[in-house]
């Protein structure tokens, strides 16, 4: 008994590090495979989300669609008509002038190959012959005043009300860049507009009684958004605040709004898989061809769900254009003529206002070298540039700068 219970001993195999089977083998291929499939088919539902947070951008009212029909609208409505076209040229808001530069002009060009019917947008974007529908919808809940920045924030969800701050905001989120260096963007345009209007209009009267400016305001209501004129949300233009908070939403909308979502868009979608702008199936579902299909070749699968290639080079282009300062972009804070006007008080101002803006495009620099604001450079190590205002530069270079707040719409 002892002798065979030794020999059991020593006839036992010495432990070896366990070898895959065959069969482990062939799972685990399977097993990845299967993952490699699940991650294509998160990438195209990641793209799906992309579709339709694409159409969010161009319907917020501030992109292609309501960025040039609807809140840019209003700054085109402006100048309707010759006589109130010579109230920026003569009246006392000559502080406006700047922020319709060709802003006339991009916006026909627009409506002859951008928005039109069967355009360029309606060419390159998912909802196609239905795009201008969407937008003309989402105007009908469209409010002026909601433009101002604090006000937009709040109506997001990002900041709550604080009278202790100067802009009567806290953000919720520290490291959110646009709203960040935007608060201090909006800040500066409404002292500056406070202190030109403060100049020119000494109390509440001396804005009732300027026949131009309710002739201007009165128009542009009626006739420039007729179909929402009697909405109870728009100014009453009787006091001197609604004339400094109007010029303000204007400033900020034509200049450092327009240029936050602009601007930008090259360097995020220039590589259209990064942001397709169609999706021409829906996803595979095991057990069908597009499926088996996807087993097979999962670039070619991708590929085929998204923009195609004639449509891809034409909406890279136009986003290259859009995306470019011209060579002579005059950017906030700069005048085309030093002697925009005779009086010494509000040329002192608008020093001010260009000092201010100095010190702004330092805070940014400041915040970007930040290591602990991690929002502020990404993953790929970017900057966040689009609300540095660029008061500084003279060079008039132009290009894909990612950088710099144009006066006006005129891209």
């Amino acid at each position: 008994m002892i002798h065979t219970h030794i020999a059991e001993i020593l006839c036992v195999k010495p432990k070896t590090k366990k070898t895959k089977t065959m069969e482990e083998d062939v799972k685990n291929k399977k097993t990845k495979k299967t993952m490699k499939i699940e991650g294509e088919v998160v990438v195209m539902k990641k793209n799906l989300l992309d579709f339709k947070d694409t159409m969010a951008s161009l319907l917020d009212r501030i992109h292609e669609l309501l960025g040039r029909r609807v809140s840019l609208h209003l700054i085109s409505s402006l100048q309707p008509d010759p006589g109130i076209r010579s109230f920026f040229y003569s009246s006392r808001l000559h502080l406006l002038h700047p922020h319709f530069r060709d802003t006339m002009n991009i916006n026909a060009l627009a409506r002859h190959v951008l928005i039109n019917s069967d355009g360029v947008l309606e060419r390159t974007v998912f909802p196609s012959r239905y795009a201008m529908e969407m937008s003309s919808s989402i105007y009908k809940s469209w409010v002026f005043t909601d433009q101002a920045l604090p006000k937009d924030l709040l109506k997001r969800g990002v900041a709550v009300e604080d009278p202790s701050s100067d802009n009567g905001v806290k953000l919720l989120i520290e490291d959110y860049p646009f709203a960040v260096d935007g608060l201090e963007i909006w800040s500066a345009i409404k002292t500056w507009v406070t202190e030109y209007c403060s100049f020119y209009y000494k109390n509440d009267r001396t804005v009732q009684t300027d026949t131009e400016i309710q002739s201007w305001w009165t128009e542009l209501r009626t006739e420039g958004h007729g179909d929402i004129q009697h909405e109870s949300w728009w100014p009453s233009m009787q006091t001197r605040d609604d004339l400094i908070e109007t010029c303000t939403i204007i400033i900020w909308i034509a200049s450092a709004l327009h240029a936050a979502v602009n601007f930008g868009q090259y360097p995020y979608a220039g590589f259209l898989p990064n942001r397709p702008t169609v999706s021409r199936r829906f996803m595979p579902e095991p057990g069908t061809k597009e499926y088996t299909e996807l087993e097979e070749s999962e670039e070619v699968a991708f590929l085929k769900t998204i923009t195609p290639q004639l449509q891809t080079l034409l909406g890279i282009s136009i986003i290259e254009i859009l995306s470019m300062h011209s060579t002579d972009e005059i950017y906030l804070g700069q005048r085309d003529s030093p002697n925009w006007t005779a009086d010494d008080e509000p040329l002192e101002a608008f020093k001010r206002f260009g000092k201010s803006l100095e010190v702004i495009e330092n805070n940014i620099i400041r915040r970007n070298n930040d290591k602990r604001l991690k929002n502020r450079t990404g993953p790929v190590n970017i900057p966040y540039t689009l609300l540095y205002p660029n008061t500084t530069d003279y060079t008039r270079e132009g290009g894909l700068t990612g950088k710099g707040i144009p006066n006006s719409v005129s891209i």
